[in-house]
């Protein structure tokens, strides 16, 4: 479920140069994030002043910023799968902040942590419905060919795949997409 050495650099570097590189697509990743919190800021002005549970407003700006690098457009704030997002999102986040004694087992007992009482069992079902929330949302695992998208990390991770796909030690792959 993470990587580590070479392959964790190598997605790491692909990632960076990715989110800081204006041909990316047609905006970089702080034009968009610029754009998103001028969004949030009408947002929060439209309630004039009254106050306001602030979350319900940061965490699906967040989420847009993903949104924006992963698929290369936003959400609505209305909408019902930023809503999921979000979800997945604030239930990931309490996962990780919450610690669990069992992280801390010997080696042997590392099978627990995958039990659903541990963060890491707990975070196995969002990872999933994120997973398939992105093969649906992205049309993978169709029969038919896609045509691949600019300004979109998947299509352009996807494109990185098929580039190093004769290489049996390449750290971009299915796998660790």
């Amino acid at each position: 479920m993470t990587l580590n050495g070479t392959s964790w650099m190598d997605n790491r570097k692909y990632c960076v140069r990715l989110i800081s590189s204006p041909a990316y697509g047609h905006k970089d990743m702080e034009t968009q994030v610029q754009e998103e919190i001028e969004y949030l800021i009408g947002k929060i002005s439209d309630v004039k002043g009254r106050p306001i549970p602030v979350e319900q407003y940061l965490l699906p700006s967040v989420s847009n910023n993903v949104s924006a690098l992963v698929f290369g457009h936003r959400y609505d704030f209305d909408d019902p799968k930023r809503k999921m997002l979000d979800g997945i999102l604030d239930t990931g986040m309490r996962c990780l902040a919450a610690g669990a004694v069992i992280t801390f087992m010997p080696r042997g007992f590392r099978t627990l942590t995958t039990m659903c009482f541990t963060r890491f069992g707990a975070l196995r079902p969002l990872v999933q419905k994120l997973t398939e929330f992105i093969c649906q949302e992205e049309g993978l695992g169709g029969k038919e060919h896609r045509k691949l998208r600019e300004n979109n990390f998947v299509d352009g991770y996807l494109q990185l795949i098929s580039e190093h796909n004769e290489d049996p030690n390449t750290s971009f792959n299915s796998k660790r997409f």
